[in-house]
């Protein structure tokens, strides 16, 4: 790369380094990092300035929190593991990573520093003034699970989840959605809005039946016997492993705490250890907690937006990326814990029985 008079005039300037803001969004706007790398770090490619910065081990990443002035910035550790969980979703392909430059201006991953720096011209003149760089994370829960191969249950998924969406509301909602008489007398076109395709369906297969052309759906006994099915998988996901939702994992003693309101939610790595399809168990435990509730009014809209799908099922790959080893120790203490539980139960119910049965005895 050839530099412009300006860069080699700021790179000897600068005999401190090259100054470095990185900012991510979702945080504030004061939460950002500032750092600073050694002067041969103008020829490096973005790649290689994430791993200076942020590297993919924790030993690593370690050394670069021991540099950290916690009495300037008490809040810098916690600023700087934000943008490694970041890194770590990115390098386990679980996000994009969009970089930017001020003003907007998109990042290539083969740039290098010193061509960054020409994308500000002012940085030749202002020779303190570091250099500022935005990441933001991208999420599609659905392409990340296309490239993985998952399989459903339910095939083809996407048409599951639209079923799944519309049964939801007009049962939970108590709504009565008309589907379109286009869709439903022979001899018309069909309707193309997604929303009357999907009812359409759910028509076709017996879950809703219409008053007439035109009419509101009403759930069949099979749609029941459907909604039902789903409220029995969702409660048996969430008495198995709802417990993982709140992990606290102390690295160098290997402790592992549950429920304590500070730890990570590893259900989703626990999915994948137990063999389950996330995209399905996480779409239904949300349909379950009322996530969608909100899109009440704006559902038949969005129900053939693949993007609007990503948003709900974002913690799939929004998430804490553990170690198999941590993994699986949490679910083994987990899976005790939950045993130890049941057993109490199982004790505690026949004790009841034999209480009862000797209430009964003395009358």
């Amino acid at each position: 790369m050839e530099d412009s008079e300006g860069q080699q005039a700021y790179f000897e300037h600068n005999a401190k380094g090259i100054g470095l803001e990185l900012r991510l969004s979702g945080l504030p706007e004061h939460a950002y990092l500032e750092v600073r790398l050694r002067n041969a770090a103008w020829s490096w490619d973005l790649a290689q300035l994430l791993d200076e910065v942020f590297p993919p081990d924790g030993e690593g990443q370690a050394e670069v929190e021991e540099s950290f002035d916690l009495y300037e910035n008490p809040d810098i550790v916690e600023i700087y593991r934000a943008f490694t969980g970041v890194l770590a979703q990115f390098r386990r392909d679980l996000c994009r990573l969009e970089v930017t430059a001020p003003g907007g201006s998109p990042a290539a991953p083969d740039t290098t520093v010193g061509r960054l720096f020409h994308i500000t011209a002012d940085f030749g003149q202002e020779g303190d003034r570091p250099l500022s760089l935005s990441l933001s994370p991208r999420y599609s829960a659905l392409e990340y699970g296309r490239r993985m191969g998952w399989d459903t249950l339910e095939q083809p998924f996407f048409p599951w989840l639209q079923e799944c969406l519309a049964m939801y509301f007009i049962d939970k909602h108590e709504q009565s959605p008309a589907l379109c008489p286009g869709a439903v007398e022979p001899g018309d076109a069909p309707c193309s809005h997604p929303a009357c395709e999907v009812m359409s369906r759910l028509g076709d297969m017996g879950l809703l039946s219409f008053a007439s052309p035109g009419g509101e759906s009403h759930i069949t006994q099979a749609g029941r016997g459907f909604i039902g099915r789903l409220l029995r998988e969702t409660e048996d996901y969430i008495d198995r492993y709802d417990i993982f939702k709140d992990v606290l994992w102390e690295e160098e003693t290997g402790a592992i705490e549950f429920g304590t309101g500070a730890g990570d939610d590893l259900r989703v790595e626990v999915y994948l250890a137990e063999g389950l399809d996330p995209l399905r168990t996480v779409f239904l435990l949300r349909l379950y907690d009322g996530t969608c509730d909100p899109f009440v009014d704006e559902w038949q809209a969005q129900v053939g937006r693949e993007t609007f799908f990503d948003e709900i099922l974002e913690p799939v790959v929004n998430r804490c990326v553990s170690d198999e080893e941590i993994v699986r120790a949490v679910l083994e203490q987990g899976y005790a814990i939950l045993e130890d539980a049941a057993e109490s139960e199982r004790e505690s119910r026949r004790l009841a029985r034999i209480t009862s049965r000797a209430n009964s005895s003395d009358s």
